[in-house]
């Protein structure tokens, strides 16, 4: 803890009195304030909420609370080290999105620990386990927008190349129909040529290519009818 804090009592702060190897304990519900002086006129201290008691590390005669910090203090560098080498940050003013990218970022880290710490598990490396880990979470979303008549024919070409295996065996009529007829733009065949107006549409019946200004609109349902 920082010693400006004002609720740290003055018996804990620096004071040349005290000597070197002394600790100083306050217990407060689940929590205890430890103040131990490493050397001459310095003094530290911490907080924990883990410790209840005043124990003693056998090792480093020092207070537990401060031999564990000693112990665990390199995680936080290692975590930011490892988040580093493999980050999803992207420069943005927005702090909602930099706290989800340092999420992000901390979640690959804790689900390859995760992932290693399992029976029988495969050697791989943290770059692959990273590109399966973000595969599997796109996988539904990609999915999802196959079965999209909306979407363009590219686009939809592409989300299929993307998934392999992985991509529906069936897809809807229309994305099927919208994939072979849009692959190729072509002049309206009703346009005046100097307007040379191209498009990716094709008329059903006649195979003619025909832009959205020279058609008519008509849901499923009317179709089926007529």
């Amino acid at each position: 803890m920082r010693k400006n804090k004002r609720d740290i009592p003055i018996a804990f702060l620096s004071n040349r009195r005290r000597t070197v190897g002394s600790t100083l304990y306050g217990f407060h519900g689940n929590m205890t304030l430890v103040s131990h002086v490493p050397k001459k006129s310095k003094v530290v201290i911490a907080l924990s909420s883990m410790h209840q008691t005043s124990g003693i590390d056998q090792e480093t005669r020092k207070p537990e609370i401060i031999a564990l910090y000693n112990m665990t203090k390199g995680g936080v560098d290692s975590l930011d080290k490892k988040c580093a080498n493999y980050s999803v940050n992207r420069r943005t003013r927005r702090w909602p999105m930099a706290v989800f990218y340092a999420m992000i970022n901390m979640s690959s880290v804790n689900s390859y620990i995760l992932y290693n710490c399992l029976p029988n598990r495969k050697q791989i490396s943290r770059l692959d386990f990273i590109k399966q880990l973000a595969r599997e979470l796109i996988l539904p979303e990609l999915k999802r927008r196959t079965y999209n008549d909306r979407l363009p024919s590219q686009l939809r070409i592409t989300i299929n190349r993307i998934l392999g295996p992985d991509a529906p065996e069936t897809l809807p009529l229309a994305a099927v129909e919208n994939t072979v007829e849009r692959s190729k733009r072509k002049r309206c065949y009703m346009c005046p040529k100097n307007m040379d107006r191209k498009t990716s549409y094709y008329c059903k019946d006649c195979k003619h290519p025909i832009c959205l200004q020279c058609s008519d609109m008509l849901c499923r349902n009317c179709e089926n009818r007529t």
